[in-house]
């Protein structure tokens, strides 16, 4: 990676009759639940996936704070959009991005309820109380740090 470029994750999908087509990179995500918030499928998150191998390299990369330009933009370069192990996706605008793309082709037959998210919604979408708050209830729910949730409700 020649420069730090700005970048995004994103997820979506369409529906097709009884059928979800959707994509996912990085941190976002689309899980399907049934009618007792129990979860069907999901999609996976890369940027966890291999999160503790790059954890390590991160002391090695990293001996300064994470949070400092120079720290972070080498440790990018290693593992946004690469052919590491470890890498994760994110669109940058590369060309590389796009082997980082995860899609799928999850059936609706049994699915009530579709979320699409980004990770401040992660944690909360595990806990089963905190999908009646959202999905029954219709309250919000505030993530710790930004995120973004879309729910559906199929008939």
């Amino acid at each position: 990676m020649g420069k730090d470029y700005f970048s995004f994750f994103a997820t979506g999908g369409t529906f097709y009759g009884d059928n979800l087509e959707c994509f996912n990179i990085g941190d976002t995500g689309i899980i399907l639940l049934d009618e007792f918030l129990d979860k069907i499928y999901s999609t996976k998150n890369d940027t966890e996936e291999d999160v503790q191998k790059r954890n390590k390299d991160i002391v090695y990369i990293c001996q300064e704070n994470f949070g400092s330009n120079k720290c972070r933009s080498n440790y990018k370069s290693i593992f946004r959009n690469t052919g590491s192990a470890d890498a994760y996706g994110s669109l940058t605008g590369e060309k590389a991005a796009l082997e980082h793309i995860d899609y799928y082709n999850f059936s609706l037959l049994s699915a009530k309820y579709i979320i699409a998210f980004s990770k401040g919604y992660k944690d909360i979408l595990e806990n089963k109380s905190n999908l009646e708050e959202l999905l029954i209830k219709e309250k919000k729910i505030k993530p710790k740090t930004e995120g973004t949730i879309i729910c559906y409700k199929r008939q």
